[in-house]
């Protein structure tokens, strides 16, 4: 596929979707074929590893379909985005008489990129209220140690006992708002390790899956293709 032809978000093959921003562990030929293959049979797929695209091929324009409505993110990743075909292929088998797209129709196919379009959104917005909260704790503990710092030097001064119970009852509160807010962040920080390590353990899972699983016809291609290669090396050691 040509490059221009990507920028307009068009693919000219009806059989075929593009698949943009697409993440650099996963836009390996075995990932992409272990995951669209779940639609149909995948006869074809061409990478672009710069753009971080690629083209897949089915056999049937169904297939394709299936593949760009489905409502879940793209292999795991809110940020891939899927770019149906606009042409129609006037030899495909799979052609259907031309008539209007309905709105139902038109709403259904732009199901996964609305759904990866509000994934995103709501993280970003989550990302950025849990940045606030983590700022405002910081600003809390230092006008606290501020706060406790003052009281300290007032005790040295000549105060009456009232005052200094006073004093000392709030230094006490203030310890313990300190101490609190301290162990909030540590908190907070222990859970933000384990998120990521679970992360990083379900990504890791995910990737041995997608290597391992085959489809049974993409397994059949390769088994045919290694005995004509021995057939052929036979062939050339009687010669």
């Amino acid at each position: 596929q040509k490059n221009e032809g990507a920028k307009r978000r068009k693919v000219h093959n009806p059989c075929s979707i593009l698949v943009r921003n697409i993440p650099p562990a996963k836009n390996r030929i075995e990932v992409l074929v272990a995951y669209f293959s779940k639609f149909g049979e995948v006869t074809n797929v061409s990478r672009n590893v710069n753009k971080s695209s690629a083209v897949i091929i089915f056999e049937h324009v169904s297939n394709a379909q299936d593949a760009y409505a489905c409502q879940e993110p793209v292999m795991d990743e809110p940020m891939i985005q899927l770019c149906m075909s606009q042409n129609t292929d006037k030899n495909s088998s799979d052609k259907e008489p031309n008539k209007p797209e309905s709105s139902s129709q038109k709403a259904k196919i732009g199901q996964n990129l609305r759904f990866e379009s509000e994934g995103v959104r709501k993280n970003r917005e989550e990302k950025e209220k849990k940045k606030q909260i983590k700022k405002q704790r910081e600003k809390d503990i230092q006008d606290l140690n501020s706060e406790l710092m003052d009281l300290i030097k007032h005790t040295n001064t000549d105060l009456t006992q009232e005052e200094k119970d006073i004093t000392m009852t709030r230094i006490k509160t203030i310890k313990a708002e300190i101490n609190q807010k301290i162990k909030e962040r540590q908190n907070e920080e222990t859970k933000e390790k384990e998120e990521k390590y679970k992360a990083v353990s379900l990504k890791k899972k995910s990737s041995s899956f997608n290597s391992s699983y085959v489809s049974e016809k993409v397994k059949k291609k390769v088994i045919v293709n290694k005995c004509f290669e021995l057939e052929l090396k036979i062939t050339d050691q009687s010669i």
